[in-house]
């Protein structure tokens, strides 16, 4: 019994659901609902960005770092001299396979992960401009040829109605495995798009 609770202690089982779609397909996709007005911008989020980051969203410069020396690209919705919302894309245009961070890449594959709103900023339809920003990243940078992915945890509707408005298709799920600090992905089949 008590190996058992020391178990349930030490790993833990997160299962997402997968969405998908072919860049070609969510490239012809243009309009995006958004109340953007002059006071917002989008942009690249580079290694100089990181002090706006933390101040931002205490916390997460480390890993907006991490992801920056991957090559990830991020994006992000500033308001004034603010970061409101944010989101990241890794893709891999190499011919095996590779992990970002935890998740599994197919060649010609990007995977969008770590959305992130302002909680005071939602509602004004800065992820979904993000969801497009990256589209368009990524199609600008490597063509048509890319498959993109996400993974989304079931209870958070809004992003899979918003992932869903922007034509993604859910495509199967995974669990993600924390043990001693470590981070596995469990995947039951290949994901087709």
């Amino acid at each position: 019994m008590i190996a058992v609770s020391i178990m349930k202690k030490i790993v833990n089982y997160t299962k997402y659901w997968v969405y998908g779609q072919k860049l070609y397909l969510l490239s012809q996709k243009r309009t995006v609902n958004s109340r953007f007005d002059n006071s917002e911008t989008l942009k690249l989020i580079k290694c100089e960005d990181l002090e706006i980051v933390e101040r931002s969203r205490p916390g997460f410069s480390k890993m907006a770092l991490k992801y920056l020396n991957n090559k990830d690209i991020g994006i992000c919705v500033m308001v004034e001299d603010l970061i409101v919302a944010m989101g990241w894309s890794s893709v891999n245009n190499s011919s095996k396979l590779v992990y970002s961070s935890y998740f599994p890449l197919q060649p010609g594959t990007a995977w969008f992960h770590s959305d992130w709103t302002s909680e005071r900023f939602r509602g004004n339809g800065y992820h979904k401009a993000l969801i497009r920003a990256r589209i368009e990243e990524v199609l600008m940078r490597y063509g048509i040829d890319i498959n993109v992915l996400t993974n989304i945890l079931p209870t958070n509707e809004v992003s899979v109605s918003n992932y869903e408005k922007m034509e993604f298709l859910r495509i199967g799920y995974l669990q993600v495995i924390d043990f001693l600090g470590r981070r596995n992905i469990v995947w039951p089949k290949n994901w087709d798009l």
